[in-house]
């Protein structure tokens, strides 16, 4: 949204995604070398010793810092052992890796250079926890719009969910290729499972029950390549499902969201999205602008 109707990210705030990406970059490449830490070649056992002792704070440095060379070539050599590539083809998703992580790894170099800039791209891609909440304004059409973005997280739910009843709609987003994988927080529960609960207590939440909602059923591009060869019932929630093309796990998964809404007279919108295709969220915040005005307007008897 800041990107598309904002005024962008500016050099000062790309550069303080930095530490963050380098960050992400080390916890990648230390889960990789914990995994395969005994089928690693000789000199790579010494690049994995090396790299597991770091903390991200030793490499969350600023962008106007360069990163050690020492351990640039580490990284470099254990991302191209067969042990390590074998683990990032066959246990991406068990390791709870995101697609990202093999960009960043790839690309250390790139990132621990001294002055190195991030794309767009390499921004959205960075795994940052939201804390509290955080406001975003922007203009559209010379209307304005405040959106809030809340943690997600167990611990940070109870922060946000009394906050909002003044709130015109309410944007919720599914990982949808995340329905083989557990919780960071909980290594027992489903992601897709936790999403379905934490839907249905919002929906019925005194707070929301009124408000109407969009359903970013999001990163439908890795959805669509993990469908082929992992089944849609690997999450406990859907052991029920039958289909077999991508359309139709996207139909059975949007189903099983909508089935936690009591509010019949609630307008629900859904819509398969790839949050990194700008157009695509474009062309859908478009529709949802749209509602959220004529809404103020009925609420205010002009509509």
């Amino acid at each position: 949204m800041i990107q598309i109707y904002g005024k962008g990210f500016t050099e000062k705030e790309k550069a303080d995604f930095v530490p963050n990406i380098r960050a992400n970059a080390l916890r990648y490449i230390q889960i990789l070398a914990k995994d395969q830490q005994a089928a690693l070649s000789a000199e790579n056992q010494a690049n994995a010793n090396l790299i597991l002792e770091l903390k991200e704070d030793d490499v969350a440095k600023s962008s106007e810092d360069c990163l050690d060379e020492g351990l640039i070539r580490a990284v470099e050599q254990l991302w191209v052992d067969a042990a390590v590539q074998d683990a990032w083809r066959l246990k991406q998703s068990d390791l709870q890796l995101p697609v990202s992580a093999g960009n960043f790894v790839r690309d250390f170099a790139k990132i621990s250079a001294r002055n190195y800039v991030p794309s767009f791209s390499e921004i959205l891609q960075t795994r940052i926890k939201t804390t509290g909440i955080i406001e975003t304004r922007f203009e559209v059409d010379k209307e304005e719009f405040r959106m809030f973005d809340v943690g997600g997280q167990k611990n940070e739910r109870r922060k946000w969910m009394h906050c909002f009843d003044n709130v015109s709609l309410i944007i919720f987003v599914v990982a949808l290729d995340q329905y083989d994988q557990v919780m960071y927080e909980d290594l027992t529960k489903n992601r897709m499972s936790d999403a379905l609960e934490l839907f249905r207590s919002v929906a019925l939440n005194k707070f929301f029950v009124e408000k109407d909602i969009v359903l970013f059923l999001n990163r439908r591009d890795l959805f669509q390549e993990k469908i082929k060869t992992k089944s849609l019932t690997l999450c406990p929630d859907f052991k029920d499902y039958r289909g077999g093309s991508y359309e139709e796990a996207c139909q059975y998964v949007e189903k099983k969201f909508l089935e936690g809404n009591e509010n019949k007279e609630r307008v629900i919108k859904s819509h398969v999205t790839c949050a990194t295709d700008t157009e695509n969220v474009k062309t859908i915040f478009n529709a949802v602008k749209a509602g959220v005005i004529n809404k103020s307007l009925k609420e205010a008897g002009l509509y």
